[in-house]
């Protein structure tokens, strides 16, 4: 099997153009002698394709279709396939080779946590449908997606149960540190700490110079003096000035 989110190489698949002059036959290996031999001779040692071309071949036929999925059977890549699918956003293939078998836990998962990151929603959706772990890989999937600013993403993977406290709520300290307001609030709304790891979001975005996502932090009870004021010393050090009135005037006579 091939790495995580790398496209397999070798021989994998005859040219669209060519299979397309393949007289119609049974998928069934068993039952039809020539799948089992010459076609698959050929499947077996055509050059390389990339799965784009796999895609469109498998787009211009039924028959086509059940020829692309058996050679990704054979050689072992439905798996990589469902994962470049997923990256592209090719959804009714996507469909396909899910029905077909393809694991969506895969690499634990992997598929999630890749198209979370991009903020292709309605794929996440789709996986999630499908099986996916929304907390594979400790939540990941909704870790990179606050990171990345993809507050859509975030809803969906929130609403199918995913842990705003993972990894010590790194989603909210990576889209504070990030200014993703909106994400931060979403976050805050579904009960993330706003104290986790010593109130460090707020020295995240203090330091950035985030001032509205300095503002929500402190309106859900972020402790301005945590760390000995250090939200208060990282904005001054880095020239902030509207985040450091901001954090002063919280800090009180």
């Amino acid at each position: 099997m091939a790495p995580v989110g790398a496209t397999p190489t070798g021989p994998f698949f005859r040219p669209a153009a060519h299979m397309a002059a393949t007289p119609p036959v049974s998928t069934d290996c068993a039952a039809n002698p020539l799948l089992s031999a010459e076609l698959w001779l050929h499947v077996l040692e055509a050059p390389t394709l990339s799965f784009d071309d796999l895609h469109a071949a498998a787009g211009a036929s039924r028959q086509l279709r059940a020829l692309v999925l058996l050679a990704l059977r054979r050689t072992g890549h439905l798996d990589a396939a469902m994962l470049r699918a997923a990256q592209r956003q090719q959804v009714a293939w996507l469909h396909t080779l899910l029905a077909a078998g393809a694991d969506v836990h895969a690499w634990e998962d992997v598929a999630l946590v890749v198209v979370a990151k991009f903020g292709h929603t309605a794929t996440v959706q789709l996986l999630l449908e499908a099986g996916a772990d929304v907390h594979a890989r400790k939540d990941t999937a909704l870790v990179v997606a606050a990171d990345s600013g993809h507050v859509e993403t975030v809803q969906v993977l929130l609403e199918a149960g995913a842990d705003v406290h993972a990894r010590k709520d790194a989603a909210l300290r990576d889209a504070a540190d990030s200014g993703h307001i909106a994400i931060v609030r979403a976050l805050l709304t579904a009960g993330a700490d706003v104290h986790a790891m010593d109130d460090v979001a707020l020295c995240y975005a203090a330091e950035s110079g985030h001032l509205e996502t300095v503002r929500a932090l402190l309106t859900a009870g972020a402790d301005v003096h945590a760390m000995d004021d250090l939200a208060l010393r990282l904005a001054t050090a880095d020239g902030h000035t509207d985040v450091v009135a901001v954090l002063r005037a919280a800090c009180g006579p």
